[in-house]
């Protein structure tokens, strides 16, 4: 309807599917959930990241099969975010796997625990920056994309 409640909540809604015009909101529970576990679940615990990965994982799965986006660019994108997020939870959980009491008590006193777990930090902290990088080239990529195509349009 155009009645001028439906009108100002547009924005909302508009690049949904009709069927899934909730789809915002669902996302901005999403959002306030992983930053509230972020806050609120004990401090550098195992737990936060598995309930975030969890989470992150539905969303990512939900949005995938239900494809609520109109535009098959923010589809990709909401697609590539959700993925990287999950990606970059589960790096966490190695990461954190790694950082037991012991090896930083050896590394505490100058000695690095099998000579592996520094080695095995910068490993996992260069695939996060790639796993970064890369999602960042894909959306400029397809930026670009949908850029040619619409100056072609255009020029048609």
């Amino acid at each position: 309807k155009n009645e001028p409640l439906s009108l100002g909540l547009l924005f909302f809604y508009e690049s949904y599917d009709p069927k899934y015009f909730f789809w915002e909101f669902l996302e901005m529970i999403f959002k306030l959930f992983i930053t509230c576990v972020i806050i609120f679940v004990g401090e550098d615990t195992y737990t936060k990241l598995c309930v975030a990965i969890i989470f992150a994982v539905c969303t990512w799965v939900a949005t995938s099969y239900l494809k609520p986006h109109l535009d098959r660019t923010d589809f990709h994108l909401a697609f590539i975010s959700y993925l990287c997020l999950s990606m970059c939870l589960i790096l966490g959980v190695i990461l954190k796997g790694l950082s037991t009491e012991a090896e930083w008590e050896e590394l505490r006193n100058g000695n690095v625990p099998n000579g592996n777990s520094e080695q095995d930090n910068r490993g996992l902290g260069v695939l996060l920056i790639i796993l970064c990088v890369s999602t960042w080239i894909y959306v400029l990529g397809l930026s670009l994309w949908a850029l040619v195509n619409f100056v072609t349009k255009e020029e048609q």
